[in-house]
């Protein structure tokens, strides 16, 4: 089964592969960076999109109760818990995604509803960054991205006995 959208004109549940190995080599990439203590990081992602995960009936069903009338028997349906994951863990290790498309400019459709370029504005977005999509500026999308990264204030505290207690310490700036 083929169905329109996607780069290219079609994806498949081939995508659904791209789609897991590319949150996964994002999440083990953000994950190497948490080692990285006391700094902010960003991550520069060169990708034309990642594709949504195609959901079978059963499985949109499942989790949202219904399906869009119209809609086939195998649509598109965002991995949420692959996305909130790699936010999360980017969030978590005070890392910055910053998507580049370097598609370059797109016409028509293309230009207006592209689900995987969805998914790295989402991935952008969510984490603070900014994403360079529909452009052939490659220096300016750069330009912002070391501006972003050459200025900024981190403030962090690591107690020299930590206890998991929950109750908050007092510090002084």
């Amino acid at each position: 089964d083929r169905f329109v959208g996607g780069r290219g004109g079609s994806v498949s549940f081939d995508g659904n592969y791209e789609s897991q190995t590319s949150f996964l080599a994002l999440r083990l990439v953000v994950n190497a960076l948490a080692e990285i203590r006391g700094r902010r990081k960003a991550v520069v992602l060169f990708s034309g999109g990642i594709p949504p995960i195609l959901l079978s009936d059963q499985e949109q069903f499942a989790r949202t109760g219904d399906r869009p009338p119209g809609a086939p028997a195998k649509w598109f349906g965002l991995a949420q818990s692959d996305l909130a994951g790699t936010v999360a863990a980017a969030i978590q290790s005070n890392t910055t995604i910053y998507a580049v498309d370097p598609d370059g400019l797109k016409l028509g459709s293309a230009a207006c509803l592209n689900p995987p370029l969805e998914t790295l504005r989402r991935l952008s977005w969510d984490t603070g960054g900014q994403v360079a999509v529909n452009t052939n500026s490659l220096n300016e999308a750069l330009e912002r991205i070391g501006e972003d990264n050459s200025r900024y204030y981190l403030l962090g505290y690591y107690p020299l006995a930590p206890k998991q207690d929950g109750s908050f310490r007092k510090f002084e700036v």
